[in-house]
């Protein structure tokens, strides 16, 4: 399935360090400070586009009304499947660290909001998830979408709505534990 495919490969834009080998753990995500993009992705220090997002609920938020939060956008393939599990349970799990950084968790899939209420309840989410059939959201955030999944890729955006951080390519078991570096400390 989509949601265990490798993640050693890097995109363009994403950077290891020195002494990263091929291990994923190690990706780091673009900053603000290399905002160079050659192929017309979003970067660091870009404003995010204002984007209206379906929440799994039925709400329709408007990602501008977000301003004044810092927000964790991640695109993730596909519900309820192994890495997908693995990358929402890790959010889950730092649910309360995120909070306490006043970042707000938004979850991006095309499965729709039966799924979503599915895959929230059987998990124990505590954040919303965003119903994108349409694949307008990943569309508009340049996330490549395949069939009927899209790749694994994060947004961090400031409390200006402007991106901090994008991650190209994500290792679903110690993912939330980047952003939140990322975050830094509260």
């Amino acid at each position: 399935m989509a949601c265990n495919a490798p993640t050693n490969a890097l995109a363009p834009g994403t950077q290891k360090s020195e002494s990263a080998a091929s291990d994923p753990a190690t990706i780091r995500p673009q900053t603000a400070k290399e905002t160079s993009s050659e192929n017309g992705e979003l970067a660091p220090g870009t404003p995010a586009p204002d984007v209206s997002l379906i929440l799994h609920h039925g709400k329709q938020l408007k990602l501008s009304e977000l301003r004044g939060k810092r927000v964790v956008l991640f695109f993730y393939p596909m519900d309820d499947t192994p890495g997908c599990r693995a990358e929402a349970q890790g959010f889950r799990d730092h649910f309360a660290q995120f909070q306490d950084r006043d970042a707000v968790i938004l979850g991006v899939s095309l499965q729709s909001a039966e799924s979503h209420k599915a895959f929230i309840k059987k998990e124990r989410l505590p954040y919303d998830l965003v119903v994108d059939d349409r694949a307008l959201v990943s569309a508009a955030f340049g996330v490549p979408v395949h069939g009927q999944v899209t790749a694994r890729q994060t947004f961090l955006l400031d409390e200006n709505g402007a991106i901090s951080h994008v991650w190209r390519k994500v290792a679903p078991r110690s993912h939330a534990t980047q952003v939140l570096a990322a975050l830094g400390g509260n």
